[in-house]
């Protein structure tokens, strides 16, 4: 889920190439609230392909997941 907030803040969110689940780090907060700490190649306004290490806390709301914070 942490994918489609990181993807609305990109450049070129269609070259978004995230990492693997077994390089994702994710931490229960309690409280609904989950951390995930993680990366994405894509490309940049010029075209380069770059590296963005992200932080993304979430909270589930039963049907839907909110954004608490998103760190890039």
């Amino acid at each position: 889920m942490s994918q489609r907030f990181v993807e609305q803040n990109l450049k070129a969110p269609a070259t978004a190439d995230f990492c693997s689940v077994l390089d994702a780090k994710v931490s229960n907060l309690g409280n609904n609230k989950y951390k995930v700490s993680a990366y994405v190649d894509s490309e940049n306004s010029f075209g380069a392909n770059i590296r963005t290490y992200y932080i993304c806390v979430l909270k589930s709301n039963g049907d839907s997941w909110e954004l608490e914070s998103l760190d890039m």
